[in-house]
């Protein structure tokens, strides 16, 4: 289930959405994929409650592709969620993700607008500017920080 929820640009997850993805998760959705708060927020892989099977919670994908260049704004992520079925129990294999951010830059067109992976810069394989790998650099850390607090069992994609 793909739902807009959540408070603009809180790291945190409310309460409601705490409560909401319970509900659909007891309901038998598999996975909870959220945006609208602009920012990243936590990811859970869990064991449904009650029950063997593993299900799938990403609070806020932040800002995949936006015009939104504040601190925690300019980027975003991509999830990697592989899905077994197998006599009509479906189960979420471990799932990734990979920060991406969001490289604007001008030239003679006008804005342009770029989503980095982030692994790919600290490969040192993207050419940006020293200002951009600040902001980037800063988001990286930022994000990691946030989800070394705070996910349950998902881990980053580093290739």
């Amino acid at each position: 289930m793909f739902l807009h929820w959540g408070r603009q640009y809180k790291s945190h997850p409310s309460n409601g959405q705490k409560k909401t993805a319970d509900f659909l998760l007891k309901n038998g959705v598999d996975i909870v994929i959220g945006s609208h708060p602009h920012v990243l927020q936590k990811m859970e892989y869990k064991n449904r409650e009650g029950k063997e099977d593993k299900v799938a919670v990403i609070y806020s994908l932040g800002n995949l592709i936006s015009n939104q260049r504040e601190v925690n704004r300019d980027g975003g992520l991509m999830v990697n969620i592989t899905i077994l079925k197998r006599d009509n129990l479906v189960t979420v294999l471990q799932p990734s993700y990979y920060l991406s951010w969001v490289h604007k830059f001008r030239n003679k067109k006008g804005n342009n607008y770029q989503i980095l992976p982030c692994f790919l810069y600290e490969k040192n394989k993207l050419e940006i500017s020293k200002k951009s790998q600040s902001k980037m650099t800063r988001f990286i850390k930022k994000s990691r920080a946030l989800f070394k607090k705070e996910n349950i069992s998902f881990v980053e994609q580093l290739n």
